[in-house]
């Protein structure tokens, strides 16, 4: 009710309830105004939620952004390999392939160089962002080939499920 009038606040009023408009008006009034005042209440509650939840956030962040993993471990967490030389193996792969394809796009590299994060390990955030973008670059491993069926089989196909004959067996 900072830059309400009392008009706004009986209409309000007469909105909420208006068959006890009629009857009780001040009675009216007093409940639409602790409604209001409820509410401005609950806003003010919400924003300072909302401040306390950014601060987490950003302190979130920046914990991700300073805590700083060993080029081993960073490895095998991007890769999802144990071992540690096929982790290095394929991160070095990975990386060298996208530094081409950057280079032939014309656009500038990867934040750091693969001597860099030898030497320093990795941000949380950069293993997160890493393990992004080599999921996406892996190639997916080829499923198990199924049988070739020749021409010359002759066996009749239902569904392609079983196998029927083509003339049935004598009975013995």
């Amino acid at each position: 009710m900072k830059e309400g009038t009392p008009y706004q606040l009986a209409t309000l009023a007469s909105r909420i309830d208006p068959e006890r408009c009629l009857k009780d008006p001040t009675g009216v009034l007093r409940a639409a105004l602790h409604l209001l005042r409820r509410a401005d209440f609950e806003l003010w509650c919400a924003v300072q939620e909302d401040k306390r939840n950014q601060k987490r956030n950003q302190e979130y962040f920046e914990e991700r952004e300073s805590t700083r993993v060993d080029w081993a471990k960073g490895t095998r967490e991007i890769t999802g390999e144990k071992r540690r030389e096929r982790a290095v193996r394929k991160f070095t792969e990975f990386l060298k392939d996208q530094a081409l394809t950057l280079r032939a796009q014309n656009v500038p590299g990867w934040p750091g160089s693969l001597s860099d994060y030898k030497r320093n390990g990795f941000t949380l955030a950069e293993v997160d962002a890493f393990e992004i973008e080599f999921s996406d670059w892996k190639k997916p491993r080829k499923g198990k080939q199924g049988r070739r069926i020749s021409q010359s089989d002759g066996r009749l196909r239902t569904d392609l499920v079983e196998f029927v004959p083509r003339k049935p067996r004598k009975a013995d």
